[in-house]
């Protein structure tokens, strides 16, 4: 019994212990279904309740740069658009004007023709009374001057005629030179003279051309001046078939490039052909130097065959081979050492002539795209780092090579040629544009070269002053290059100078700030590495490459502008820069070569293009080769004149009657060149007066 008994007690107090265990699962089942319930009831509660989201407004970055893009090409758009009002505008004022004149012309021939009559009518008059009033008197008849008008009496003796002995419109055409070049306010410019000499002498310059006009219109009779009008009329015919396209030394001159699919096609061939050219130069290599010129001048020739049609930027980066042909030379050694010598002033001016001209300017929507495309630009961007790369390697291999003094000189030459040469080309460029990058890069080109006051100078000192006196970089007629390029030299650094003092001036800046001296600083630094790092050796290459580089500079300088000038409106302020103000040469392979800077008129008319966009400017003076041509006459003076002088007689005698600071004005000289410079009777070299040269020349 006992022990029933406690089974049943422990049956009793065993089962709320069983009962709670069985209750808990389903307890907490309800809680987390009733939760579950609640956040759903709750998230959709606060769902309805709250506004719906904003969509954020997202616009891609490609919108974005097509919006630039357009705006772009609207600016553009206007700004052509608005050059071509201008254009039509000057057409139709100048259409307006040479109507004018030829009205006057007639107007003047009529009332010349009259007053020609009366001055006879009344010379014979004058000359009868004063016969019968000396023969009343019982002495001489007057004859001479006296006889004359007072005014043209006046005139004559102006110009130093006292008698009428000798006077025919060349001799007063002499006497009036003579008499404008010895007082022509320039001659007296840098002298030491009071205000009131100089103003007397400026007196005395406009006296003598009133004189000789007046002398010309009421003087001579109607059959001289008619035959002087014609004589000026062929002057300037002749003048212009001087400067246009038959005086090109050239085999062919280029139609207009093709368009649409086949300008693409075009384009990858020129593609094709870089590719090839600096491919070739790489893998050819190993070839002997005879082979390996021999593919060169091959690829060089090559372009005649494909048609330019301006719209592909692939011709530009054959620059890059120039480096890996340089090397070629100092690796065959000898006369080799010289090998871009050879590229450039025996390969090129050949193949100009055999390459051709190009004179064709593109649309003006072409252009618009041109301006956008960047493979243009990383054909000057990327010259640096290819500059630099040859420098090192020809610092080390210099150093470490046994080379004969003539191979050295020969290589350091060679490499002027580029990293000097070109690199200063390139510099230019890049000086000339509007962002930060490329003028750095350009700044970097010009201190591995020694000549960094050419930033300075060129930009804030010869696009304001070219062809003017106080432009050191503008030849003057009859200057030749080596008497040009160390006036050259010394007058641009001390414009430059000059220029950075005034900004400091202005700026009230310390001297330390002057860009000329942070260059000098720059240069002479990158001197000092090289001789540590490479040896004295290394230093002489360098600064014989910079020597080379400044001296091919300025070589492009004295023909960019010889015996080019601007006209003086009043003292010290000079007419507008024309195309007529610089020397254009439009051989397509060494344009090609020298990013177009042979079209030189157009950069100075608008100096902030970029060299695809340059225009080929008719009317501007034409050069009779491209520029590795022209460069080797200058080096020749006596070629270099007889060559260019023509040329500037040609088109000085466009403006009869005008007188130029530096050569002889050439009224009537006709452009086959004869002896312009010495018939002093045609309008040549006056008198007693013969070329002059500047102060500093």
């Amino acid at each position: 019994m006992a022990s029933a008994a406690t089974a049943k007690e422990q049956k009793v107090a065993a089962s709320p212990e069983s009962s709670s265990n069985s209750v808990v699962p389903v307890l907490l089942c309800l809680t987390l279904v009733g939760a579950a319930a609640a956040n759903v009831f709750m998230a959709k509660r606060i769902r309805y309740m709250m506004p719906p989201p904003k969509q954020a407004r997202w616009q891609p970055a490609d919108d974005l740069r097509a919006a630039q893009r357009a705006a772009a090409k609207r600016k553009y758009d206007m700004a052509w658009a608005e050059r071509e009002e201008q254009e039509r505008a000057a057409a139709a004022a100048q259409k307006a004007a040479q109507e004018a004149q030829l009205r006057r012309e007639r107007e003047y021939r009529a009332l010349r023709d009259e007053m020609e009559r009366i001055r006879r009518t009344a010379t014979h008059r004058r000359q009868g009374l004063a016969t019968s009033e000396a023969r009343r008197r019982g002495s001489a008849p007057p004859h001479g001057i006296a006889l004359l008008p007072p005014s043209v009496a006046l005139a004559l003796r102006a110009l130093g005629f006292e008698s009428l002995s000798g006077v025919t419109e060349a001799s007063v055409k002499r006497a009036y030179l003579a008499k404008a070049q010895e007082l022509h306010p320039d001659k007296h410019r840098h002298c030491v003279e009071s205000e009131a000499a100089r103003r007397r002498s400026e007196e005395r310059f406009k006296e003598v051309a009133e004189a000789y006009q007046h002398l010309l219109e009421h003087y001579f009779n109607v059959n001289t001046t008619a035959a002087t009008t014609t004589a000026t009329s062929a002057t300037n015919s002749a003048a212009a078939a001087a400067t246009t396209g038959n005086q090109w030394w050239s085999l062919r001159t280029h139609p207009p490039p093709p368009t649409g699919t086949a300008a693409t096609l075009c384009s990858l061939a020129w593609l094709a052909w870089a590719v090839a050219v600096i491919g070739g130069c790489a893998l050819l290599f190993h070839l002997p130097p005879w082979q390996y010129a021999a593919f060169v001048t091959a690829a060089f020739a090559l372009s005649a065959a494909i048609p330019d049609p301006g719209t592909a930027p692939w011709p530009t980066y054959a620059h890059l081979c120039l480096p890996i042909i340089a090397a070629k030379g100092l690796h065959a050694g000898g006369a080799w050492a010289c090998s871009l010598i050879y590229w450039a002033f025996v390969l090129l001016p050949v193949l100009d002539a055999l390459v051709g001209v190009d004179t064709f300017n593109h649309a003006r929507a072409v252009y618009a795209t041109l301006a956008e495309r960047r493979a243009f630009r990383v054909t000057t961007c990327i010259f640096p780092l290819v500059e630099v790369a040859l420098l090192l390697w020809s610092f080390r291999e210099v150093a470490t090579r046994e080379l004969t003094v003539a191979e050295a000189v020969g290589y350091s030459v060679s490499v002027g040629v580029y990293a000097g040469g070109f690199g200063i080309l390139i510099a230019h460029e890049l000086l000339h544009r509007n962002t930060k990058f490329e003028r750095l890069l350009g700044r970097i080109i010009i201190a591995l070269m020694c000549y960094g006051h050419f930033n300075v100078e060129h930009n804030h000192g010869h696009h304001r002053t070219v062809a003017t006196p106080e432009d050191p970089a503008t030849a003057r007629f009859g200057e030749s290059f080596w008497s040009f390029l160390p006036r050259c030299v010394v007058n641009s650094f001390r414009s430059a100078v000059t220029i950075e003092n005034a900004r400091l001036r202005a700026e009230g800046l310390p001297w330390h700030h002057n860009e000329v001296y942070r260059y000098g600083v720059v240069s002479a630094t990158v001197a000092v590495l090289v001789a540590a790092l490479f040896g004295r050796a290394a230093l002489y290459m360098f600064l014989g490459q910079s020597l080379m580089g400044i001296i091919l500079f300025e070589s492009v300088n004295y023909l960019e502008h010889y015996g080019l000038e601007r006209r003086e409106v009043s003292p010290g302020k000079y007419e507008s820069v024309g195309v007529e103000h610089s020397w254009d040469s439009p051989f397509r392979l060494s344009n090609m070569c020298l990013f177009k800077l042979q079209r030189h008129a157009d950069h100075h008319i608008a100096a902030g293009k970029r060299y695809q966009l340059l225009l080929a400017q008719k009317d501007a003076p034409q050069l009779p080769c491209g520029y590795p041509g022209s460069i080797l006459l200058a080096f020749v003076p006596p070629a270099w004149f007889r060559v260019m002088d023509p040329r500037i007689h040609a088109l000085r005698a466009r403006h009869p009657g005008r007188v130029w600071r530096f050569g002889p004005a050439c009224d009537g000289v006709s452009a086959a060149g004869s002896s312009a410079a010495g018939d002093s009777a045609a309008g040549g070299y006056a008198a007693g007066a013969p070329v002059q040269k500047s102060k500093d020349a």
